[in-house]
């Protein structure tokens, strides 16, 4: 497939005010059935469109496990990419579950998966590098939960407690509405 890798699965979209946006999990693996396998190696694949869909920039790809946590992450795997856009601060945020390569073989155990996240403030010209979110304790939810559990400051669905004043948010959110 397009960027290298076998298939695209799990894709995520959002619309900011200039562009689509739309991540996916790259798969390089097969299943022996042929299909996009679960497990093995996924990186976070993204497109972006200027023109309302019609026509998208290639395949990037914005988390590698292998060139974010080093070589011997390279089977470590991406999963659900879930994008947020904050129309007041204009932050395009990308929220992730990340499987370390060590857990790969048994990813049904609950400590396996990871909560990141990645950022852009330039409509996705570039992104921060990922941030563990993993550790933040969220009422009602134990660290680690699913995305969406997280959210950025001045959403209006959601209430952030504790943000830093470089945005990212280090306490817990409730929902409010």
């Amino acid at each position: 497939g397009e960027g290298g890798v076998f298939g695209y699965r799990i894709p995520g979209f959002v619309a900011t005010n200039r562009s689509l946006h739309v991540f996916a999990e790259a798969r390089q693996h097969t299943h022996s059935l042929g299909v996009c396998s679960d497990e093995g190696p996924h990186r976070m694949a993204y497109k972006r469109s200027t023109d309302r869909g019609r026509t998208f920039t290639p395949v990037r790809i914005v988390v590698d496990p292998k060139q974010v946590w080093g070589p011997q992450e390279a089977a470590g795997a991406v999963y659900d990419p879930t994008p947020v856009y904050d129309a007041v601060t204009g932050t395009l945020w990308v929220l992730f579950s990340y499987c370390p390569a060590r857990y790969m073989s048994r990813p049904q155990v609950p400590w396996a998966f990871e909560m990141w996240a990645i950022k852009s403030t330039d409509d996705g010209l570039h992104f921060s590098a990922p941030r563990n979110l993993s550790a933040i304790p969220t009422p009602g939810f134990p660290a680690g939960s699913p995305p969406g559990h997280w959210c950025p400051n001045g959403s209006k669905t959601w209430h952030c407690h504790g943000c830093n004043t470089d945005g990212w948010c280090n306490g817990w959110c409730q929902r409010t509405g």
